[in-house]
């Protein structure tokens, strides 16, 4: 029974799917109206712009990192994950800076999202780990043996 449906619709699905994907194709390739020029070139210079740009936050974070401005760190770590969110170094340097700002819950935010992101990493399992043993801030050993 199921052998025969599939055999009655196939034709239906293919010709479907053929469709979509000449949908996509139109919209992605249509020329502009304006400029009469495809649509793909714009988005690729769009993504390779926020790459760079990314990596370019990136730099000036982990540049001001290394000189001790962990003020002007954070800002850039927070504008390259607005590029890219779920950068794993990124994220793990933010934590460490607003550890040093005494923003004990705002790393653990952002470690903890890291943990989700890559739950086999071991240098976020002990930051978390230290940072539930400090005493005037997060202060929870069952949760520090856990890490």
């Amino acid at each position: 029974m199921i052998a025969g449906s599939i055999k009655k619709y196939f034709p239906g699905y293919i010709f479907l799917s053929l469709t979509l994907a000449a949908a996509i194709a139109v919209v992605r390739f249509w020329p502009d109206q304006e400029t009469g020029e495809s649509r793909a070139p714009i988005v690729a210079q769009k993504a390779q712009s926020q790459r760079l740009q990314f990596w370019e936050a990136y730099r000036q974070a982990t540049k001001h990192r290394v000189a001790g401005n962990a003020q002007a760190a954070i800002a850039d770590y927070q504008k390259a994950l607005a590029l890219r969110n779920n950068h794993e170094d990124a994220l793990y340097y933010l934590g460490n800076m607003y550890v040093d700002q005494g923003y004990f819950t705002r790393a653990e935010s952002v470690w903890v999202r890291l943990a989700g992101i890559n739950p086999y990493s071991p240098r976020v399992h002990a930051q978390l780990g230290k940072l539930y043993l400090i005493p005037d801030a997060l202060f929870v050993p069952d949760e520090a043996d856990r890490e």
